[in-house]
Order: structure tokens, then sequence, then C-alpha cells
């Protein structure tokens, strides 16, 4: 039962230490990187995901799950990279909130002739803020779904790389431990065995 207890114990602190990660890595995501409005569930939803695929997957003393988390760390820091350069060229940022841009509608692009001294960002806040009105919708898509599939890469695999690191380290260490006691007790009878041997002699 105590030692049954223990295990509870390790398995608790496990657990409270990677809700706490995911929490801290779904917030270090978010202000790090300026995401569109429509993004807003995604880092935590993929940083749980990455989570559940390093706790089934992931394994101590594994070339294999070394090497996986390697490459998830490369293929992360690259996305990042790719989504932080294109981000600027699709997208327009307003009081901290960041939309995607597209092709003008007829209508904002015969205003923006007319007043050329008006920019795009400008024309978008006294519009209300409306991307429909601004930009084409079907134009916007294809800068969504890139975006989109970037931002999920560098988050998923940047996540993967660190949850996996960090299962690796929680389920060495409780093997170490255990590995001790297992030394410790089997030191104990030989010990004892010691002790019943000397016992006889005095006797005699």
């Amino acid at each position: 039962m105590i030692a049954m207890s223990r295990e509870i114990k390790k398995l608790q602190g496990i657990f409270t230490r990677l809700l706490q990660l995911v929490t801290a890595v779904a917030g270090l995501l978010l202000s790090a990187f300026p995401y569109p409005a429509s993004f807003y569930a995604w880092p935590k939803v993929l940083v749980l995901g990455s989570w559940i695929v390093s706790y089934l997957w992931i394994r101590p003393n594994s070339k294999p799950s070394k090497i996986v988390l390697a490459i998830s760390l490369a293929i992360g820091i690259g996305c990042g990279i790719t989504y932080w350069v294109l981000i600027d060229s699709m997208t327009i940022t307003v009081e901290d909130k960041v939309y995607i841009r597209g092709e003008l509608t007829d209508d904002a692009q015969e205003y923006l002739k007319k007043k050329p001294s008006v920019t795009e960002k400008e024309y978008f806040i006294q519009s209300g803020k409306k991307e429909d009105w601004v930009w084409k919708p079907k134009s916007r898509r294809k800068p969504r779904i890139t975006l989109g599939l970037l931002y999920s890469a560098f988050i998923f695999f940047f996540g993967l790389s660190i949850m996996g690191a960090l299962e690796i380290y929680s389920r060495s260490e409780p093997q170490s431990e255990n590995s001790e006691e297992e030394s410790d007790d089997d030191d104990k009878p030989s010990e004892e065995e010691s002790d019943d041997s000397e016992e006889p002699s005095e006797v005699q």
C-alpha cells in the first residue's frame, strides 16, 4: 500500500507539471507570434495534442524517440520562421488584432484610386473592420490556409519536442529511483544471511 501511494503521488506530480507546461507553452507561443483572431483556440488544442502523442509514443532511452524529437524541433523552427516572414505580407494588424488580407473588392479599389492618400489599413478601419467589405472572401482562403498550416505545424512540432523531452525526463527519473530501491532491497537479504551464518558459529 505504501509503495502504491508513492507511485500515485509521483503520477500526480508528473501530471501537474505537464498541465502547467501546457499552459506555459501555449501562453509563450501566443505572446511570441502574432496570429489571426480566427486561430485563437488553436494553440492550446495543438499543444495538448502534442502532449498526448508524446505520452503515448515517446519512450526514454529510445534512439528513435530522440531522433523524432530532434526532427520535430527542426520542423517547428522552420515553420515558425516561414510563418513569421509571410504574416506581414498576408495580414493587417489593427489594435493588436491580426486580420487576413486578400484581393481588394471593386468598391475598395475605386475608393483608394480616388483617394490615394488613404492607405489600405486606414480604409479597413473606416469600413468598421469588416473584412468581406474590403477584401474578396475567396481571395482570403489561400492565405488563411497557408498561415493556418504553418501556424499549426509550428505549434504542434515545437510543442511535441518540448513535451517529448519532458516525458523522457519524467519517465527516466522514477526508473532510476526504483533501481536504487531494488538495489537496496537486494542488499538487505545478503546482510540477514550473513547474520544467520554468524549465529551458529557463536553457539558452538
